[in-house]
């Protein structure tokens, strides 16, 4: 469905809660993407279905949709690679409701 741009995550490391992907950019950034480039930008919230697994794998079976940030800092253009971190925060109880920090 997505093409090679979309599958930029190297290498993950996860457990208890917690993950760690390795993104490398497949390609160019798209055009006119400014600082946030499509492809890079949806590489960033792969770590976070793995985190979920981590503490509840049936939950994690479901569909995730992000819905909302606290806080979005852009400090210049995404790279070409990064390491993305993933951390499940305690928060609302509630089994469709998660929150995480992305660092």
């Amino acid at each position: 469905m997505y093409g090679p741009a979309f599958q930029g995550i190297a290498s993950v490391e996860s457990g208890n809660g917690l993950a760690e992907a390795r993104f490398v950019a497949t390609g160019a950034a798209t055009p006119g993407a400014a600082m946030l480039d499509t492809a890079r930008f949806d590489a960033v919230f792969h770590p976070i279905a793995l985190a979920l697994r981590t503490v509840d794998a049936e939950a994690a079976a479901g569909l995730w949709i992000p819905t909302g940030f606290d806080s979005l800092t852009v400090h210049g253009a995404m790279p070409e690679e990064a390491v993305v971190k993933a951390a499940l925060l305690d928060g609302p109880h509630m089994p469709d409701l998660k929150s995480f920090d992305l660092s």
